[in-house]
């Protein structure tokens, strides 16, 4: 058994959770998550429920302040839907402090997914903020 380094030991009340949840059929997930303070992304979480069987990829984008000629692609999380839900999460390694992940206020997460019809889904975007 291998020990786990947990980046946060004694800070766990930093850990904070922002939920998107959409209940309409035809709804895609176009989120523009931006973070009120500076912090880093520690996972993206989406549950798909329906009967259609359709897959579809997952875009995620780094989103910057000056603007969507500074955003980079990040991840194509492919063929993600009912059956196949969406379960991202950084390493500690790259959510260590300091950590390159580390985003300014007003920064964020672009998430993209088409709905291919009569699917509900629900997403959990959970962040760390620095003090």
């Amino acid at each position: 058994m291998t020990a786990f380094n947990d980046p946060f030991a004694g800070n766990r009340s930093q850990i904070v959770r922002s939920t998107f949840q959409s209940s309409r059929d035809t709804e895609d997930i176009a989120i523009d998550f931006r973070f009120p303070f500076v912090g880093r992304p520690l996972f993206i979480r989406c549950h798909f429920a329906g009967s259609v069987t359709t897959k579809a990829d997952v875009a995620i984008r780094l989103a910057y302040l000056g603007g969507d000629e500074f955003d980079l692609d990040l991840y194509t999380v492919q063929r993600r839907g009912v059956g196949a839900d969406l379960n991202l999460i950084w390493t500690p390694d790259d959510i260590r402090h300091p950590s390159p992940w580390q985003l300014q206020p007003r920064d964020g997460l672009k998430i993209d997914w088409t709905n291919p019809g009569g699917v509900t889904w629900a997403l959990i975007v959970g962040v760390v903020r620095d003090v």
